[in-house]
């Protein structure tokens, strides 16, 4: 009987430091390498991986140290879900080039409109107006507020979507 008690209070306080603890995001996109992962840190136990291979999505699942799941991903991430993250002290660094200056000033002008879209990031944009060869290079993290995200995302699961077919 006390064993049982203890297991449940260990899952208890196991799920409240899990909910307690926000998730560390890392992003990463090269051009010139053909190069792209998201990086997911959770309570220095569970890391997960996302690449693209063959234009799929494939997902590495750790938890301390040891492969749990990997896999390819059979559905693409809804923008609804993805909308209900609570994001916090978010960094994204863009590098770019282009082999005419002036689609790189072009570029420029999007990204300072991208900025301005993205109020509480921190966004850093370096063009380079002569490179050697094309390339974009986005480097980004940020930290995901479990509870909060957990939240949004069950009550979006939950509320009716009604369809509306306009007005007469």
């Amino acid at each position: 009987m006390y064993i049982l008690l203890f297991i449940l209070i260990v899952i208890a306080a196991a799920v409240l430091i899990m909910l307690i603890t926000p998730v560390k995001i890392y992003f990463h996109l090269d051009t010139d390498e053909m190069d792209m992962h998201i990086n997911a840190e959770w309570t220095r136990a569970i890391l997960t991986e996302i690449r693209i291979i063959n234009r799929r999505l494939f997902i590495n699942v750790s938890l301390f140290g040891r492969k749990i799941m990997s896999r390819y991903l059979k559905s693409k991430p809804r923008p609804d879900m993805i909308k209900a993250m609570n994001l916090r002290d978010t960094r994204i660094n863009v590098r770019y080039g282009l082999n005419q200056p002036q689609l790189t000033g072009v570029f420029c002008a999007a990204a300072g409109l991208f900025n301005s879209l993205f109020s509480d990031a921190r966004v850093e944009v370096i063009p380079d107006f002569v490179p050697v060869n094309e390339f974009i290079r986005v480097e980004g993290e940020t930290t995901i507020n479990t509870r909060k995200t957990l939240m949004s995302m069950i009550k979006l699961k939950f509320t009716k979507r009604r369809k509306i077919y306009g007005t007469a």
